[in-house]
């Protein structure tokens, strides 16, 4: 149906909100978190203080987005739901108008 012109498919709704979730995932937190290690590997220790501090910071502003990104996707999929409430209560009211008029097209 798709209401008052947005014809808004709620199947699709949800696997756009699905694809989005699945997305979303520790990739680049996992990488920064796998950097080496102790002064020694970047040749000095002020180097390797600065990237750490870089990574910590890269990490924390990944969980941020992914918790967006995650209130995006939900909203996503709770619209979905609201889209297909409301087709099928537009359809239940067009088959009891049916019904009353005597049957309608079928």
């Amino acid at each position: 149906m798709g209401g008052t012109g947005f014809d808004a498919n709620p199947d699709d709704l949800r696997s756009a909100a699905s694809k989005i979730l699945d997305a979303v995932g520790d990739t680049v937190s996992d990488a920064l978190g796998n950097m080496p290690s102790g002064g020694d590997v970047y040749g000095h220790d002020g180097l390797h203080g600065a990237v750490s501090e870089f990574c910590a910071t890269v990490q924390k502003a990944v969980q941020i987005m992914q918790g967006d990104v995650e209130g995006a996707g939900a909203a996503l999929g709770k619209a979905a739901g609201s889209y297909a409430s409301s087709d099928e209560g537009a359809l239940g009211l067009i088959q009891t108008q049916q019904g009353v008029l005597g049957g309608g097209n079928g």
